[in-house]
Order: structure tokens, then sequence, then C-alpha cells
């Protein structure tokens, strides 16, 4: 179990990552204090005896060749054993308060090359479900509507940059190609500050549980309100037009 962390003015508890290698997995929580990570993912464990031992061993020989974690996590609920499930724990209003402020910092400040950053927040406040879970299939369908809708209204896709061609700029680019293009330019952005994080799968986008609580109403509102701002400084357009063209993409 490792935690890496940052100093700062509140201590190591605020807007530090936390990593934890459980079972030979990855969980970054940057927003919750380790303590509170340790207490979660312990209240969920199971004593490992010779019963468990013996039947984790059966199930690795069942797989064999089989690599699936759905398979795997399947068997082990054949066997009564749970496999892990998201942190239950109560996020402070201190924390929910660090990861929306960083929010804000980053849709203010995150350099725009292309609008992928703004579009995939505004997919995010739309899409995002109870638990922050929105589909890749989804977002990139989203992506590929606001830039038809653009290409309909006889607007660039994207701004240009000489030779240099953003993957938008292809009308027919496919779903595949634009779910890639997701997980290589704004996602990553997104993943540096702890907001956003792929599921295990890599069929979802997973918004920060702390993040996820601090999204009130009106915090969204003010987010989509400073998206729509950001999208219309990069393209030099009204503001008026880019909403609804976003609007109609996104739903």
């Amino acid at each position: 179990m490792v935690d890496s962390s940052n100093l700062t003015k509140s201590g190591l508890s605020l807007n530090v990552e936390h990593n934890l290698f459980i079972s030979g997995q990855r969980h970054t929580e940057p927003f919750i204090s380790i303590e509170a990570q340790i207490a979660a993912f312990c209240s969920q464990a199971y004593l490992f005896d010779a019963a468990i031992e013996k039947e984790l061993a059966m199930i690795e020989h069942g797989l064999r060749n089989n690599t699936s974690d759905i398979e795997y996590k399947k068997r082990l609920l054949n066997l009564g054993l749970k496999p892990k499930a998201q942190l239950d724990i109560t996020i402070p209003d201190e924390t929910q308060q660090v990861a929306r402020e960083t929010l804000f910092s980053f849709i203010e400040n995150t350099k725009l090359e292309y609008a992928y950053q703004m579009l995939l927040l505004l997919v995010m406040l739309k899409c995002a479900d109870e638990n922050g879970e929105f589909s890749l299939d989804e977002t990139a369908y989203c992506f590929t509507e606001f830039y038809r809708l653009r290409r309909e209204a006889g607007l660039p896709a994207e701004k240009s940059y000489g030779l240099k061609q953003a993957v938008v700029d292809n009308p027919n680019a496919t779903l595949s190609q634009i779910r890639q293009m997701l997980k290589t330019s704004p996602f990553p952005r997104f993943e540096r500050q702890g907001l956003l994080e792929l599921s295990e799968d890599e069929r979802y986008f997973v918004v920060n549980p702390a993040l996820l609580e601090a999204l009130t109403q009106g915090v969204r509102e003010r987010l989509r309100r400073r998206a729509f701002g950001r999208l219309a400084e990069h393209f030099g357009e009204d503001e008026k037009k880019i909403e609804a063209m976003v609007v109609r993409a996104v739903r």
C-alpha cells in the first residue's frame, strides 16, 4: 500500500494524490484522505483464510487463459465473495470545495488548442449518472454531432494550425477514432488534475467522488456558462450560437 502526496496549506489530507495498490490495482482518489480510503477498503475486506485461498485457487484454475475481469468477478460472486465496491465514505465540505475549485481553475486556465476540454466538461455535466459515470461511446457520439452541426452551418470544424489537422476535421472519422482521441487528448488533462478517471474496462469516464458531490445545480450552471464562454472565445463566434449547437449535440 503506497501513498504519494504533495504537502498543501491544508496538510496531507486535501488536494493530494493517493495511490493505493490493492490486488494489483491502482486507485486514485486525489481529494480524499488516505485514512478514509484505507478504512473504506478495510470495511469491504474478507479474512484471508485457508477456505478463501482454496476458492480463489479454484477460480484461477477454472479461468485458465480467460483474463476477463468481468468473468473473474462473476465467479467471485458465485462463491459469495463480493468484489470491492466504490468507496463508501462521507466527503467533507472542505474536500468538496477543493475539488470544485480545482475544476474551476482548470477550465479557466487550460489551454484550448481545440475545443475538446470544454466539450468533454459539458458532456460530463449533462450525461454523468448518479455514480459519476458516462460512457465513451456516448461522449464520442456527442463530439461527432457537435462537429457535424458546425460543418452543416458552413463553419470550420476546428481552428486551423497550418498543415496540422484535428481528428474531427475529417468528416468521415469513425466513432472508434473519436473514442481513441478522447482517451489520448482531453481526458489526460482532466486525469492529471484528479477530476476524471477511466473505468477498469475503459468503457466509462468516472467523475471523482468529491467533485461529483460538489456539483450542485448552481455550480453546474456556472460551469456551463464558463464553458460556453471559453468555446465562444476559442472559435471567435457568438456564444448563443455555440450554446445552441452544444444543446443539440449533447442530449
